[in-house]
């Protein structure tokens, strides 16, 4: 019986020896150690703090001898210290880190103070209950977002592990954001996260300059090396060739925006119900085609504004389109001038050329049909004069009064082409042209007048 019993005591010992190690080895990790694959806390704090970089791994997970709060970092603790690390009048206006967009660029004293800007967070003393998560973290860094501290539920997840963040994850996101940031964005002398800033910000009247860019007023007093309101456009600088304009004692170079009297203060001229200076584009306010960056101003019916000067956009005359032809005579719209296009002259055509309000073709230009062109004439597909010395076949070809002879266009008049002395107004034809007959060419008396001679080829007077 105690043999029964020995063999049942050793059977539920290997029973249970079995299970036990079953259920070890369901919770053995797959990846390597813990210890030699993760960033701590203090490794992210110190790098957002000193920029001071840590060796990922080699982590010794041992109980730590001394209290947790003086010996290392919390999640919120290093939420909170990134969250107010960028001042807004330390970065160059319009460059944004961690939310915090810059704006060091002004004299206003309502930029002075820094509190309105960023949020005051103080380290929570219970984080299960009210603190900062990784993904919090994270995303700060990442894109900015700021996070309101929650009750967060730290004893299990309800997302996938796959989308939670890790130690590595925020470690490595801080140090790409340290990696990309700029010190030509941060202030002269300020130092974020281990990078010292290199941008000047504009300076005060009063204070002392080299060159007129370091002034808020763009002008640098030369007899004093000191920032200065502007006593007039003359005294402002040449910005690069453009206007140079001194309003309320700052000098403006005529951008869009910029403060303006007159269209003289801008590039693209003044907009007279704001006082600011156009950006020159369609719809803008203008009065000539000089406010306009398409050299297109719209005048007509009174409208007064920018267009793009394209076919088919308003127009009063040519100067206000990019083709130079304007339809004043029905549609008031810019067209390309050429063959069909309303017109109310000339002017107003491609050929120069405007039959019965319609644009016809000029000259030498292609063709399919006589109506086309300006002469109502198209020979072999070209549009032709039918004058003298137009290409013909027959009488069709040729202008009102003209004959095609020799397969050129005639008048009869000297040079121009015929078959017969009755071809020609000297009734002289030679060679198929005709000809004076008092010192032109001659084959015999009868290539010349009445009282010359065809002498030596050529006519000359009987003496």
């Amino acid at each position: 019986m105690k043999i029964k019993y020995l063999y049942i005591t050793v059977a539920l010992f290997i029973l249970l020896g079995t299970i036990a190690i079953a259920a070890v080895s369901t919770f053995s990790p797959t990846t390597p150690t813990v210890q030699s694959a993760f960033y701590t806390l203090n490794n992210i704090y110190n790098l957002a703090v000193n920029g001071t970089s840590a060796t990922e791994g080699n982590h010794v997970l041992s109980t730590t001898t001394s209290s947790v709060s003086t010996t290392s970092h919390s999640i919120s603790e290093i939420y909170a210290y990134l969250a107010n690390a960028i001042k807004r009048e330390n970065l160059k206006t319009g460059v944004t880190y961690l939310g915090v967009t810059g704006f060091i660029d002004t004299s206003d004293p309502a930029y002075s103070t820094t509190t309105a800007y960023y949020a005051s967070l103080t380290p929570s003393t219970t984080p299960s209950s009210s603190g900062y998560s990784l993904e919090d973290v994270y995303k700060l860094i990442t894109d900015g977002s700021r996070a309101t501290p929650l009750s967060n539920d730290i004893t299990k997840s309800s997302v996938p592990v796959g989308t939670m963040y890790t130690t590595k994850s925020v470690y490595d996101a801080l140090n790409s954001f340290i990696t990309g940031l700029g010190a030509s964005n941060i202030k002269r002398d300020v130092v974020y996260f281990g990078v010292t800033g290199t941008y000047q910000a504009l300076l005060e009247n009063g204070q002392t300059c080299d060159n007129y860019s370091q002034c808020l007023s763009q002008y640098c007093d030369g007899l004093g090396n000191i920032c200065a309101a502007c006593g007039g456009d003359e005294s402002c600088p040449n910005f690069g060739g453009y206007i140079n304009s001194c309003q309320s004692g700052v000098c403006y170079d005529g951008s869009v925006g910029d403060p303006c009297v007159d269209t003289g203060d801008c590039i693209y001229g003044c907009n007279l119900d704001t006082f600011t200076c156009n950006s020159g584009l369609t719809d803008q306010s203008c009065s000539s085609g000089s406010d306009c960056v398409s050299g297109a101003c719209n005048t007509y019916d009174g409208a007064n504004v920018c267009t793009t000067g394209a076919i088919g956009m308003g127009c009063a005359s040519g100067a206000e389109c990019l083709s130079s032809y304007c339809d004043t005579y029905f549609s008031h719209t810019c067209t390309n001038g050429g063959f069909g296009a309303t017109c109310m002259d000339g002017s107003e055509c491609s050929s120069g050329v405007c039959n019965s309000n319609s644009c016809t073709t000029a000259t030498g230009l292609s063709c399919l049909n006589g109506y086309e062109c300006a002469s109502g004439i198209c020979f072999n597909q070209i549009c032709s004069s039918g004058l003298n010395g137009s290409s013909c076949s027959d009488g069709g070809d040729c202008s009102v009064g003209y004959s095609c002879f020799a397969l050129l266009c005639s008048n009869g008049e000297l040079g121009t082409s015929c078959y017969f002395d009755e071809n020609c107004t000297s009734s002289i034809c030679y060679n198929n042209s005709c000809v004076s007959g008092t010192d032109s060419s001659c084959g015999n008396n009868d290539d010349c007048l009445s009282g010359y001679e065809c002498s030596n080829g050529s006519c000359s007077l009987i003496i």
